[in-house]
């Protein structure tokens, strides 16, 4: 094993270090790679446009390219208060079922997502704000710290009150890096993992996969809604920015969203068949961060208070990939997913 990845590690760590692209690509992955990332940061625009391989933005969304919430390709962050616009968080709604057992649906006026922004002469969907209560707590060893917790409304709804409480979820925009190598562990991995003592589930999530028209575990998203990264990615881009491509075809627009329907569109679909497979190949190539201060004597503590108190349950520290991708650039590696234990100081 040569690092956390094997040949999908970086060890840079400039302001780029989550971008780079891993050494000894093929030059056909190569520039599939940097094109991906080119789109990734790509600000798009509004429909028609002269550049027409990147208009059809909206007609409702929440930011303008993927790399506005994952910041150079790392985690979001959440606003400081309600006076600040979720820039690298969203808010997913769901309306409860009618029935005990019935799963949640989305809001027939706003979907599974609120969209805050609009397109000129399209207003947004409405707002999500988030406001903090301060609890102080005293710490074992005396110390008293100031935790927040969030308060979140929904303001200057487009299309009305919902009728009933909306169940709602803020997402801060998880990293990026080190995506491929999740889609490399085989199923029956997660079938095992998910059976275990203490994991808080007794089997995988199972998600429609667009392409097939079928049921199979799901993978990505923040309850694993999504079954590999190709849909992800036209699931996140259709959602967020209402591009469309060839998995999500239609606009992003709710039955009562009469403007949003009738607005111009960048063409159908908007994502092409080549634009969303270099938006593939660039995220499942990101390279994981090494492992930094494994030797350092508190960090090793702090990894051993980890395990003690049982977090590794979950957070399994070692995987081992069954298929990573575009193995054919790879031949010789076969990495493990995160790392392998690290020596005890010393040793």
């Amino acid at each position: 094993m040569r690092g956390a990845g094997g040949s999908l590690t970086v060890r840079a760590e400039h302001r780029d270090a989550y971008s780079l692209a891993p050494e000894g690509l093929p030059d056909d992955l190569r520039a599939s790679f940097l094109r991906g990332r080119s789109l990734f940061r790509q600000v798009w625009v509004v429909a028609p446009s002269e550049d027409a391989a990147v208009d059809g933005l909206g007609p409702v969304y929440n930011r303008m390219s993927c790399g506005a919430c994952h910041v150079r390709n790392g985690r979001g962050f959440a606003p400081d208060g309600p006076d600040e616009e979720m820039r690298a968080m969203l808010m997913r709604i769901s309306q409860p079922g009618a029935l005990p057992d019935e799963p949640p649906h989305p809001h027939p006026a706003y979907g599974d997502q609120i969209n805050e922004s609009g397109i000129p002469g399209i207003p947004g969907e409405g707002e999500a704000r988030v406001t903090y209560t301060i609890e102080r707590v005293t710490l074992a060893g005396g110390e008293s710290v100031e935790l927040r917790r969030p308060v979140f409304t929904l303001h200057n709804l487009r299309f009305g009150a919902p009728k009933v409480q909306l169940l709602m979820s803020a997402r801060v925009a998880p990293p990026v890096y080190g995506l491929g190598l999740l889609e490399a562990v085989d199923e029956t991995t997660l079938r095992a993992l998910a059976e275990r003592p203490g994991m808080g589930a007794s089997r995988v999530n199972r998600v429609l996969d667009v392409r097939k028209g079928e049921l199979v575990t799901g993978r990505f998203g923040l309850k694993s809604n999504q079954p590999h990264l190709r849909q992800q990615n036209a699931a996140a881009a259709w959602g967020d920015m209402g591009i469309t491509s060839d998995l999500f075809r239609t606009e992003n627009c709710a039955a009562p969203q009469v403007e949003c329907a009738r607005a111009p569109h960048g063409g159908t679909p908007e994502l092409d068949a080549r634009q969303l497979e270099d938006l593939t190949v660039y995220m499942s190539l990101l390279p994981v961060p090494a492992r930094r201060g494994e030797r350092v004597p508190d960090v090793f503590r702090g990894e051993h208070l980890f395990n003690d108190f049982g977090c590794s349950q979950c957070h399994v520290p070692e995987l081992t990939t069954g298929n990573p991708p575009f193995r054919a650039a790879f031949p010789t590696d076969h990495p493990p997913l995160l790392r392998s234990p690290p020596p005890r100081p010393g040793t």
